[in-house]
Parts: structure tokens; C-alpha cells; sequence
């Protein structure tokens, strides 16, 4: 089983490798030697994935297919032949990994996944071994300059949450937890959740349970994943729906220090489309969204500068890390369609942004 120490979670406070004379933004920037992984806490189906780029809506098509196999109906996929929606899936799914990631609870660290496993005399932690069978999915957003990639796949997790460590207990070994956990002050609790797979396993192991931690608590979430990784290939009544476990972000440059952060230039219908009144953002000339790149652009009104664009596969808003006036100069570095058609563009300041 190998262990991966991840270094930030999404939505959580992270570090930047060049800081900037504004707000440290939630998002880590990841140089071009570092990818940074983020777990998805609630995966959601990937069935119901925005399907953009090619490579994408080809294995999300090739998931929809799998689920349509039956025995009285034989279905094709990548050359094969199924008559089991599961056996099809599992096809796909051609990744198991087994990972362990620690995340601090309390201190100065609070929320951010740690790259130490020794615990701090007095601090709480959360600990998480994945199990997972999965695939990479490309970006749906890929624009081919700063494309993610993305788990899809289904699995198992068990959750220890810890209080009050002693100092210099492995954190990775959630066996060694319950054991300090039944001979010293460390209290805590296990949880055990499923994700994307059902069938009649579901009435041998619940779809979640949460205990104290101790080691025969343990010793049920690991004997439970362990269920699952034999019935998965042996069970007939096991059903899957493969989900977005978690996604990697690019390798980047390191951010160059006039760099400013991300702008949301508005919502377009194609990027030939002129630029309009409504998002307060005039270009010298008449010009379209697609030759916005490099140029300078004038705010009408006071805008936010955030720390990332929103991603698939929630596009949620990034946090606001610096706020320009209206009147303000920014250069455009790069811009991306994100989601249904709505842009945004890594800018830097040009003149009027204090």
C-alpha cells in the first residue's frame, strides 16, 4: 500500500512558491516540478460531468454504454464485448491505488493536508486511507495550455478523526491509532464510507457507519474494504456508478510577481463575440473575446481579481484575493472559456490599479 502525503485540499487555506504583495489566495500555485492533487469530498457521478473536451465525452459516452449492458443486451466498448454493466465499468476503471492523507485539525495548520505524518504533542487530525479502482480523465475545460486531470472511479474510504495526540504517533498507520488511541489520552472517531458502488453488498456493509476508534473499529473498516475489493469482481448483484474521486491541477510556471490573479471578463456566446457593455470591460478597438489575449483592457466599474478561475467539476467562485477601482489598466495574459461559455483571464496591472 503506498502512502501520498497530499499537500492542500480544496477550499482550504494554501501556500504560493512566489509570494505576491496581495492576499495569499486559497489555492496553492503548483510550480512546474509539483502537481497538487485535490480530494473530492463529495464525488459526484460522472455521468453528470460537463462534457467539453473530446477525450472526455468519449469515456464519459463509453460509461453510458457500460451501463446499458445487460445479459439480453451485449454492448461494445473499446473492442469488447459485455453483458455485465459492472464487468464494463470495472473494464475502464484500470487504476487501484491504495493512499493515505493526513489533514490537520487544529493549530496554525488547521485544514491543510500535511506533507509529515509524525503528530505535535496536543493537536487533533483527520486521517484518510482511499482505496480506489479508477481512470484519468482529461479536462473538460482543457484549453491545451492549462488543462487538469481527473479520478473517475469508484471506492472505499475509512475516516479516522483524532484529538489530543501525543507527540510522534504515525498517522499513516490507522492501526497504530486505534492502539494509542485504547493505551493513552488520544481519543477519536472511524467512519467507513462507499462511493459509487451498491448492489447486495449493501446489506452485508453499511453504506457508512461512524465508531469510536479503538481496534476492533479498525478491524471492521478494514475487513469491510477489504469485502468490497472481493465482491466487486465476484458478486453479479454489484452495481457501480463510476464518480470524480479528485483531480490534479496543472504544472505551472511559478506565478511572475506582477501577476495579479484571475478576472471574470463575463458570459459570451462564442469567443468571436464582441466585447459588451453590461461587464464594465472596454479593449482599444472593437474587439472580439478571442483577441483579447495580450492586449490591455479598462475597467468601467470596481472589479475583484480572485485567485483562480472556477473548475470543472463545480465551478465554484475562488476567493477574491485583491480588488481593483474602476479606471484600472490590466494586461491579459491568459483566457479561458470556463464552464457554459463564461470567461475569464489571468491578468497583471498596467497602470491606475492602486
Amino acid at each position: 500500500m503506498k502512502k501520498l502525503y497530499f499537500l492542500c485540499l480544496l477550499a482550504l487555506a494554501g501556500c504560493t512558491t512566489n509570494p505576491l504583495s496581495i492576499n495569499e489566495p486559497d489555492r496553492p500555485v503548483a510550480t512546474e516540478e509539483t502537481s497538487i492533487y485535490y480530494a473530492n469530498e463529495t464525488p459526484m457521478p460522472a455521468h453528470t460531468a460537463w462534457q467539453g473536451a473530446s477525450g472526455a465525452k468519449a469515456l464519459l459516452d463509453n460509461f453510458a454504454t457500460c451501463e446499458s449492458a445487460s445479459e439480453a443486451n451485449e454492448v461494445t466498448v473499446n473492442s469488447k464485448k459485455f453483458k455485465s454493466s459492472t464487468r464494463c465499468h470495472l473494464d475502464l476503471l484500470s487504476n487501484s491505488d491504495s493512499e493515505t492523507y493526513v489533514r490537520s485539525l487544529s493549530g496554525s495548520t488547521k485544514g491543510k493536508i500535511l506533507t509529515s505524518s509524525l503528530s505535535v504533542e496536543g493537536q487533533s487530525y483527520e486521517v484518510t486511507m482511499l482505496w480506489s479502482k479508477h481512470t484519468w480523465m482529461g479536462s473538460p475545460d482543457d484549453d491545451g495550455l492549462d488543462a487538469a486531470r481527473y479520478q473517475i472511479g469508484v471506492g472505499a474510504k475509512i475516516v479516522a478523526k483524532i484529538y489530543n495526540a501525543k507527540s510522534g504517533i504515525d498517522l499513516a498507520d490507522i492501526s497504530g491509532l486505534a492502539a494509542s488511541a485504547e493505551t493513552s489520552n488520544l481519543t477519536g472517531s472511524i467512519t467507513f464510507k462507499r462511493i459509487g458502488i451498491n448492489g447486495k453488498l449493501s446489506e452485508i456493509i453499511l453504506p457508512g457507519f461512524t465508531d469510536t476508534l479503538d481496534t476492533d473499529a479498525v478491524i471492521n473498516a478494514v475487513q469491510s474494504m477489504q469485502k468490497i475489493q472481493i465482491l466487486l469482481h465476484s458478486d453479479e448483484d454489484v452495481t457501480i456508478k463510476p464518480s470524480v474521486l479528485g483531480y490534479v491541477l496543472p504544472r505551472q510556471e511559478e506565478v511572475e510577481s506582477e501577476g495579479l490573479g484571475w478576472l471574470y471578463i463575463g458570459h459570451y456566446p462564442t469567443e468571436t463575440s464582441l466585447l459588451v457593455p453590461q461587464f464594465k470591460i472596454t479593449s482599444v478597438g472593437n474587439k472580439k473575446v478571442n483577441e483579447l489575449l495580450d492586449t490591455t483592457i479598462k475597467l468601467a466599474s470596481e472589479k475583484n481579481i480572485r485567485a483562480d478561475k472556477p473548475r470543472f467539476p463545480y465551478y465554484t467562485v475562488a476567493q477574491a484575493v485583491t480588488t481593483v477601482p474602476a479606471g484600472c489598466q490590466l494586461k491579459i495574459n491568459q483566457i479561458d472559456s470556463v464552464g457554459q461559455s463564461k470567461y475569464w483571464a489571468y491578468v497583471s496591472a498596467v497602470q491606475d490599479c492602486e
